[in-house]
């Protein structure tokens, strides 16, 4: 479920105006649930989004008690899905969806058989529906493996937390999902294509999932939802008469700040990648003791003396290595913690 935090299923849904964007105080909610219990502490205190690390600031228990109910992923689909599937998604307030939260496993246990019938009725593969019915079925597995007790004490958490999300979105959450929305409409009335109207770089701009959005336009209601929550992630939800895509506001800006550290990593990888500029500075790592001139460089790799100076200032500016003098002599010194946090840099972007 996630950068990307994605949500992909397949289920029945009820048919209604043909793309309509909204904002969705539902799915705010149980996207807010997701992100403190399922992703929090896979994310780097820096890298938080604002609301959730004010949160553990001002309410831990809250958190921690949220945590504590939810050991697994799948009933946070199961949250996402119901949300869908029994149309909480464009309510005013999470009041109705709260209120019902305790009976949702038993109602998903009703419609299991119609969702299994439905997934291979449906024009897909044996593979594709055998995937679908493995996955529902988790889904219930999981949530019945939760209790009515903690079904209940889950909706009651999920009121707290509602009650401490509804100020900003009321001042400003809302406002800016609704400007959102007119931007999506704006764009789709002009171009009549709801992937070209979304965000740029959100992943539904991926061949895959645009092709099958495009398609199911044609054939389904498509709900789009700007999520204030959200930072670069999103759901997309592929119900049988319903299709639910939901983004961060902040997909484009992370991209560029993404973007932005790339283009910093690829200069130092691009001075690390050269095998004259790492060899001096291994040499000048290995035998730091020294203290070695451009003059011990060039002999030792065997390449002028300017050519030495102008990977040296390319090192220099990149804070790899420093520089000390005694008298007319200028002597080199590796900053390890500065390598170091050049290689952090590119594992956190290629690895995080």
């Amino acid at each position: 479920m996630d950068t990307s935090t994605i949500v992909s299923v397949r289920g029945p849904a009820t048919e209604r105006e043909r793309v309509l964007a909204t904002p969705s105080p539902v799915l705010e909610l149980v996207y807010a649930h997701f992100y403190l219990t399922a992703r929090l502490d896979r994310v780097p205190a820096q890298d938080r989004v604002p609301w959730a690390t004010s949160l553990l600031e001002e309410d831990p228990e809250l958190v921690g008690d949220l945590q504590a109910l939810w050991p697994e992923e799948a009933p946070h689909a199961l949250l996402m899905v119901a949300a869908a599937e029994f149309e909480y998604l464009t309510d005013a307030t999470p009041e109705r969806f709260l209120a019902d939260a305790p009976g949702l496993p038993r109602r998903f246990r009703d419609t299991l058989e119609k969702h299994i019938e439905e997934a291979e009725s449906d024009d897909v593969s044996e593979d594709v529906a055998d995937d679908m019915r493995e996955w529902w079925q988790k889904v219930l597995a999981s949530g019945a493996a939760l209790d009515g007790a903690t079904w209940t004490e889950a909706a009651r958490r999920l009121g707290d937390l509602w009650s401490w999300l509804e100020p900003t979105w009321q001042r400003e959450g809302h406002l800016r999902v609704d400007e959102a929305c007119q931007d999506f409409r704006h764009k789709f009335a002009e171009a009549n294509d709801v992937v070209g109207a979304l965000p740029s770089h959100h992943f539904v701009q991926f061949e895959h999932a645009a092709a099958h959005i495009r398609e199911a336009a044609r054939s389904k209601r498509v709900l789009v939802i700007p999520l204030f929550h959200a930072t670069d992630g999103g759901v997309n939800l592929d119900l049988v008469s319903v299709q639910v895509i939901a983004y961060g506001l902040q997909s484009e800006r992370m991209f560029e700040a993404v973007h932005a550290r790339v283009s910093e990593a690829a200069r130092a990888a691009k001075a690390l990648g050269d095998p004259t500029r790492l060899m001096m500075l291994t040499l000048i790592a290995r035998y730091g003791r020294f203290a070695l001139t451009v003059g011990d460089l060039a002999r030792q790799l065997d390449v002028s003396q300017p050519t030495v100076s102008g990977h040296l200032r390319n090192l220099r500016e990149l804070g790899f290595v420093t520089l000390s003098k005694k008298g007319t002599r200028s002597y080199y010194h590796l900053d390890a913690d500065a390598v170091r946090g050049a290689l952090e840099a590119i594992e956190g972007l290629v690895l995080e």
